[in-house]
């Protein structure tokens, strides 16, 4: 009862703890949502995981590039060791690259960009991208993240 017999006798000290509370949500929004100051690295692979190269972390894929479909590789090694490979690749899905497409480079963010895009995956070899997003379980089973030759580690760019 200390407290709000306090902000009752001085309604100035509420006034100030409800301007600082917004201006403090204000801050982790704006810092939530404002673009990145540092683009970072990934892989990509336009050859089914044969082979990859290293660009740019938010290029939209797919893109075509020389005629070919440019798409996020992942790439790891067995215990940290011996030849890296393409465990599998990712993409964004059409919808979700329509609207990575519309976005005004340097414009404020809306509220529809809080959403996470979704991505399809495909493991090397197969022939069809899987939409997955949401079911962690089936995502996981087909995936196949773990290997009996010992464990995956991913390799940075």
């Amino acid at each position: 009862m200390y407290i709000r017999e306090k902000l009752r006798a001085n309604p100035i000290f509420a006034v100030i703890g409800s301007v600082l509370a917004f201006g403090l949500a204000g801050f982790l929004l704006y810092l939530n949502l404002r673009p990145p100051d540092k683009v970072g690295k990934s892989f990509f692979t336009n050859d089914d995981g044969k082979t990859w190269f290293v660009d740019r972390a938010d290029l939209p894929v797919p893109v075509q590039r020389d005629g070919k479909e440019v798409v996020m590789a992942q790439v790891f090694t067995i215990n940290g060791e011996g030849k890296p490979f393409v465990k599998y690749m990712r993409r964004y899905t059409p919808e979700a690259l329509d609207r990575l497409k519309k976005r005004q480079p340097g414009a404020a963010p809306t509220a529809a960009d809080a959403f996470p895009l979704r991505m399809e995956y495909k493991v090397p070899g197969d022939t069809k991208w899987h939409d997955l997003e949401g079911n962690f379980a089936a995502l996981a089973d087909y995936l196949k993240m773990t290997d009996p030759r010992g464990d995956l580690v991913e390799v940075s760019p």
